[in-house]
């Protein structure tokens, strides 16, 4: 079964690495787009932020990386059913109290 996580990216480091014309950055010549080669890394446990993973890019011309953003996991945290509750005891006596 597949698992969805939200994440983001810092837009101001990664337009400067576009700029710099960082090696992650490459212009298809079929179609014109321009697309970045990402590491998606997943941590065994998630951080003290509640981040479970990073994301980073690397220049393929130097391997060097940079940080652009983390990861969470949309799952909601497991709950804890609430207790069940029983009606009210009807007595079978006609006293008020």
């Amino acid at each position: 079964m597949g698992k969805l996580v939200k994440g983001s990216i810092d837009l101001t480091t990664l337009g400067e690495l576009a700029r710099a014309g960082h090696g992650s950055i490459s212009k298809s010549e079929k179609n014109g787009k321009t697309y970045i080669n990402f590491s998606l890394w997943i941590n065994d446990k998630e951080d003290q932020y509640g981040n479970i993973g990073s994301l980073s890019v690397w220049d393929k011309n130097t391997n060097e990386k940079a940080y652009i953003g983390t990861v969470k996991d949309s799952q909601p945290p497991a709950t804890t059913p609430a207790p069940a509750t029983t009606p009210a005891q009807k007595s079978d006596d006609d006293l008020p109290f």
